[in-house]
């Protein structure tokens, strides 16, 4: 049977409660404050990369956070906001006909605690007769009409993809 004094001490704890936690009272199933921020990278296009405009191309952005998770990854372009946040992997934006000129990435990746990260890269639009993405790493040879760079005929793939073929013909 409860006293008197240990029912007033229940009643008193049992009021208390909320107002401290609504204060902001630490609880012991609650994580501890997360102050480090997330690790985020762009991951495509590569820093320093050459398309030809007009350019329309997908940023990659890999994110990650060590504590409870991201919230989102936004991205900027030369400071103006590319499309929504996103909130789900992969992170992907995508860039329509980017004009001629030197061009600033920018993400920034927010994890549920709000602290945030961010990383930049820089890319340069060239602007060429043929139009249309491409990413120029050097080498190969530029196919005539379509300004993209590729490592020759195609004969390499395709004997690539005829001896796919007979592996898969084989395992049937």
């Amino acid at each position: 049977m409860m006293t008197p004094r240990s029912l007033r001490l229940a009643l008193a704890l049992a009021l208390a409660a909320p107002v401290a936690l609504a204060a902001g009272a630490a609880r012991a199933d609650m994580p501890p404050d997360d102050t480090t921020p997330p690790s985020v990278a762009i991951t495509s296009p590569k820093n320093n990369s050459v398309l030809e405009a007009p350019a329309s191309f997908v940023v990659s952005v890999s994110a990650t956070d060590i504590g409870l998770g991201i919230k989102q990854v936004d991205l900027t372009l030369d400071g103006a906001a590319v499309g929504d946040p996103d909130t789900e992997t992969p992170y992907a934006f995508n860039v329509n006909d980017l004009a001629a000129g030197a061009h600033t990435l920018k993400a920034t990746a927010t994890d549920l605690m709000g602290n945030t990260a961010s990383s930049e890269v820089m890319i340069e639009v060239s602007s060429g007769e043929s139009g249309g993405a491409t990413e120029s790493s050097g080498g190969g040879e530029e196919a005539p009409g379509c300004g993209c760079r590729h490592a020759g005929d195609g004969s390499a793939f395709a004997a690539l993809l005829l001896a796919l073929g007979m592996v898969v013909r084989r395992r049937r």
